[in-house]
This record gives structure tokens, C-alpha cells and sequence, in this order.
């Protein structure tokens, strides 16, 4: 293990900086702290880490997001795509307008919904971590505490509310997926989500409310430091929303990502394993239409797409056999 370690320690050190794509050597040690037993992966994970330092350049969010205008636009342009595409207005139109706090209280407000606290993507205690209550108990909460409803089943069990979303044109956008997860996200103001990377394609839509995202392509990987957590979504110690003071110089080589506000019925399309942190700006209320094309993620990133193959906590076959055979996600259904 030793020697292996020294291997891959002097190629990373004889190669420069790509940020077009993942080195060898960080995926070599990334890999086998994912197979490794907890001691041997707590030495790999302080050697990668020791090599591959947290943006050892800073970053700078000055790319923009590709504009699409129409969902058949939406179609072309993000089968295979490898940066965010965003549609302003595109579910303006939509009965999603009538939703807000009192039409989702008196259409699903007896309909259960689990507050989730993820390894990884859980920000501050609450008192409420893993909890179920009733939709309406959960919005009777918001004034109060700082409780954030995300990758929520709650559509999967409110058919009504279900009833408004787009799918007709969600389905055009997304080629016509055989499964497809639909995940509710309640928040009020300054909750967010943590850096992290998903293996599923995601068609964002912002019904209500003022949300922020930073985004990274798939190659910043090797910037930042994800643990090893076997799960199958990986996640950083970075915090890109953490507001930066003004003396702040950008290095030569700084990663570059993506900053996008999104109002309401702004669609984001967020192509697999991008990483993506995400702040409230004001009281929220969005719906993720979530599929997996599985050639297109592991195009993205052929490292985290073997890595998801072979998660263990929970593994993905147990998430296959859920998702196909029980008909529910084995961590984030409620029921």
C-alpha cells in the first residue's frame, strides 16, 4: 500500500494543474479510499488530501449559465451537456403559479413529509432531524425555526399538488425517462444545502420564492476534498455560498463555476454529478424532476460514476432494488 501511495504521490507531483480533467493519480487514491477498510482509507484520504490541497487557487463565479428558450431548445441542448442551461420564466405559465404557502397548507396539509438531516448535507441541528410530521405542522414551523424541506417524496403521496406540475413538457425536455423522481424543497430564508454531487440529471424548477446557486463543473473534483462516504452522493468541507470579503483577490488558475439566482418559474437544468451548493434568499419553494441517463453521467465523470456502482451506505443495488421493486427511495421516503 506504501508503495502505491509513493506511486501515485510522484505522478501527481510531475503533473501540472488540469482543470479540464481529473488526474489519474487523485482518482487512483480517491477510488481506493472508496474500497478500503477505515483504517487504510483514513491514511489514503489524508495522502490525497495532503496533494490535492481545497482550491489551492481560490475561485471565481464569473461563468454565466447557457440560455434556452423553449422546451424542445431544452431537449437539444442538454442531452449530453456538461454545464447548467437555465430558462428564465419557462414555468411562469403554468398552474404553479397558484402555488404559496396556503394553497400548499389547504391542498396537502395532512400529507406526511420527512425532515431529512443527510450525512454531509445537514447544516445546523434543529430538533427536527429525520422527523416526520404533517405538511402543515412543517409550514407552521418556518416562522420559527430554521428548518429546510429538501429532496422531499411529498408529491409521490399528493396527487393534487402533483396534478400542477408541467409533466407533458418535463417529460419532452427529459427525452421520456422510464423513472423519474420528483423531489419538493420548502425553505425559509438563509437554509441552504452544501456543496455536493448527484449522480441523476435535475430539471429545477423554482415555483415560488428567491434561491441562489453556485455551481462547479464535474473536474473541480480534485479541488475539493470530498470524503470518501460511500454513499451514493459525494460532498465537500467547501462553502461557496459563504459571502466573501471584498479584499478577496483571485490567484491566477482560480476554478472558475457558475453563481445563478433563479425567481419564480425559472427552470435550471442541471446536468449529473456538477457540483452544487444551494442558499434560500427568501421564504422558497421548488420541485426537482429527477431521472438518470446513466452513458451521459458516466461521460461526465467516469471516477464518481464507478464510485456510485459501488456505494455501500446504502449500496446502489439496494437503492435499484427499492426504487423498482418496494417503489420508494430506501432514505428519503417517507412512508
Amino acid at each position: 500500500m506504501e508503495m502505491l501511495e509513493n506511486s501515485l504521490t510522484q505522478t501527481s507531483a510531475h503533473v501540472g494543474i488540469n482543470q479540464t480533467a481529473v488526474r489519474p493519480s487523485f482518482s487512483g487514491l480517491f477510488l481506493l479510499e472508496h474500497l478500503s477498510g477505515q483504517r487504510t482509507q483514513s491514511r489514503l484520504q489524508d495522502t490525497r488530501n495532503a496533494r490535492f490541497p481545497l482550491i489551492p487557487n481560490g475561485f471565481i463565479l464569473d461563468r454565466e449559465p447557457l440560455q434556452i428558450s423553449s422546451a424542445a431548445e431544452a431537449q437539444t441542448r442538454y442531452t449530453g451537456s456538461k454545464v447548467p442551461l437555465l430558462w428564465k420564466r419557462g414555468a411562469a405559465d403554468t398552474e404553479l403559479r397558484k402555488w404559496n404557502l396556503q394553497y400548499l397548507k389547504k391542498t396537502a396539509g395532512d400529507t406526511p413529509v420527512k425532515v431529512l438531516s443527510l450525512d454531509g448535507l445537514a447544516t445546523e441541528a434543529t430538533g427536527f432531524e429525520n422527523e416526520v410530521l404533517s405538511l402543515s405542522n412543517f409550514i407552521a414551523l418556518l416562522k420559527s425555526k430554521k428548518v429546510y424541506l429538501r429532496f422531499s417524496d411529498l408529491l409521490d403521496n399528493a396527487p393534487r399538488l402533483r396534478h400542477d406540475l408541467p409533466l407533458p413538457q418535463l417529460q419532452q425536455i427529459a427525452g421520456n425517462p422510464g423513472r423519474v423522481n420528483l423531489q419538493f424543497f420548502l425553505g425559509p430564508a438563509g437554509t441552504r444545502t452544501p456543496l455536493h454531487s448527484e449522480l441523476n440529471c435535475n430539471i429545477f424548477i423554482q415555483i415560488f420564492g428567491r434561491k441562489r446557486w453556485v455551481i462547479f463543473p464535474v473536474e473541480a473534483t480534485e479541488q475539493l476534498q470530498p470524503p470518501s462516504a460511500r454513499r451514493f452522493y459525494f460532498f465537500s468541507p467547501l462553502d461557496p455560498l459563504a459571502k466573501k470579503k471584498k479584499t478577496d483577490v483571485t490567484l491566477p488558475g482560480a476554478l472558475r463555476g457558475w453563481e445563478i439566482l433563479l425567481e419564480p418559474g425559472d427552470i435550471l437544468l442541471c446536468p449529473p454529478l456538477l457540483w452544487h451548493a444551494v442558499e434560500n434568499l427568501t421564504t422558497t419553494c421548488a420541485v426537482g424532476f429527477k431521472y438518470n441517463r446513466l452513458g451521459q453521467a458516466f461521460r461526465a465523470s467516469p471516477l464518481l460514476f464507478c464510485m456510485n456502482l459501488l456505494a455501500r451506505n446504502p449500496s446502489y443495488f439496494s437503492y435499484i432494488w427499492s426504487a423498482f421493486v418496494r417503489k420508494r427511495h430506501p432514505i428519503l421516503a417517507t412512508k
